[in-house]
Parts: C-alpha cells; sequence; structure tokens
C-alpha cells in the first residue's frame, strides 16, 4: 500500500491530509450548500436571473464529484453532496 493509500484510509489523518477522492466528496458537499444558499438568496433578493445564470455550472460539477467521491471512503458526505447538488439543478429547472 502506497503512502497516499494509507492517508486515504488513516482515520486519524485530517481531511485535507487524504487527499484523492475524500477531498472530492467534501468539495462536492460545499458546492452543494453553495448552490442552496445562491437560490435562497435569490429567493430573498428576487434575483433568480442571476440564480439561473450561476447555478448550472457548481451544481453539475458538484453532482459529477459526489459520483467520484463516493469511491473513496466518505462515501455518506459524497452522496450528500450529490443530493443537494441534484437538487439545485431540478430547483433551478423550476426557476
Amino acid at each position: 500500500m502506497s503512502e497516499s493509500d494509507r492517508n486515504e484510509l488513516d482515520p486519524n489523518a485530517r481531511w485535507y491530509q487524504r487527499g484523492g477522492f475524500t477531498t472530492i466528496a467534501a468539495i462536492a458537499a460545499v458546492l452543494g450548500v453553495a448552490c442552496w444558499v445562491a437560490i435562497g438568496l435569490g429567493a430573498i433578493f428576487s434575483e433568480f436571473e442571476l440564480v439561473r445564470g450561476f447555478l448550472p455550472y457548481p451544481a453539475v460539477v458538484g453532482l459529477l464529484f459526489g459520483i467520484l467521491g463516493a469511491l473513496g471512503s466518505w462515501r455518506v458526505l459524497a452522496v450528500v453532496g450529490a443530493v443537494l447538488n441534484l437538487g439545485a439543478l431540478v430547483m433551478g429547472a423550476f426557476l
């Protein structure tokens, strides 16, 4: 087992030391939260045009990262990120 594989599976390593799929899963969750914050702010300030222009790019990237992150050790976080991004894409389709 290489050093990078050991860090990926070591429960005592910090998330930023794990690298690989763990970081991808965390990025997917952050992008999902960012998309929902953008939807919320668009609803508060009635700026749905800005949300429609912003939303597809981070949501699609976050969805892809969520799918890839599910291959790593943080599967639950990756699936949560993918679901958040998929929900943001569906919500963006209705805006």
